[in-house]
């Protein structure tokens, strides 16, 4: 599938998943915030939430209300 027809929440998902599987950000380790991802990729903070929110139910991070995402440790 061309790239311009990959939605960018998905495209956002697979960025966010090769820095965890290459190890750039470490487990336990906290995630940039919502507002820094759309800033850095140039989204809306819905995009972001939407790429998180998979990685999420696929258990790579892990959401601390008031807090931050963080990288899951197993």
């Amino acid at each position: 599938m061309p790239a311009d027809l990959v939605p960018r929440y998905y495209q956002i998902k697979q960025v966010i998943k090769k820095w965890i599987l290459n190890d750039e950000i470490g487990m336990g380790q906290k995630i940039p915030s919502e507002n820094e991802l759309a800033s850095s990729f140039h989204v809306s903070r819905l995009t972001v939430r939407q790429a998180l929110s998979q990685l999420i139910q696929e258990g790579f991070l892990n959401s601390r209300r008031g807090d931050g995402t963080y990288v899951t440790d197993n």
